[in-house]
């Protein structure tokens, strides 16, 4: 490869981690917001890695950076329903497949808001945060006869 076109690769290359690197910084966190009751546990979301062929990939890794206060996260491997792909592979969308589920569960008898982050990370991916905020109701009464 001559000089030229190793510096033409190597300015792409350049481009491209710098592209990478501002698009990790400036993507807004995922906010979501669920509600359970007092000792109920409640799915959070799920994720999921998959190929072109639609078949399941290499699990994504789930960091809690924040973890609740009252409470704690679980991450469970498990079938995921695939949804609409943000990056543009294949259109899996409604395809089970294995991934992993993300569950909050409050402390006992603890009723109130609760706050969370974690990150989900694909390879080669930037790392993806999300912020979530659980509304814990106290626990409903049992109907009597």
């Amino acid at each position: 490869m001559s000089f030229a076109a190793r510096r033409r690769t190597a300015a792409v290359l350049a481009l491209t981690l710098a592209c990478s690197g501002l698009y990790a910084q400036s993507q807004e966190p995922f906010k979501k917001k669920r509600r359970t009751d007092a000792n109920q546990e409640v799915l959070v979301d799920s994720h999921v890695h998959y190929t072109d062929q639609c078949t399941s990939a290499s699990a994504p890794l789930i960091e809690v950076t924040q973890p609740p206060q009252h409470g704690r996260v679980d991450v469970r491997e498990g079938d995921v329903i695939a949804k609409p792909h943000a990056v543009g592979i294949a259109d899996c969308t409604g395809t089970t497949l294995r991934g992993v589920l993300v569950y909050y569960t409050p402390a006992r008898d603890f009723v109130g808001q609760e706050f969370f982050t974690y990150d989900v990370k694909i390879n080669p991916h930037p790392a993806v945060h999300h912020e979530v905020t659980v509304s814990v109701r106290a626990a409903r009464a049992a109907s009597q006869p």
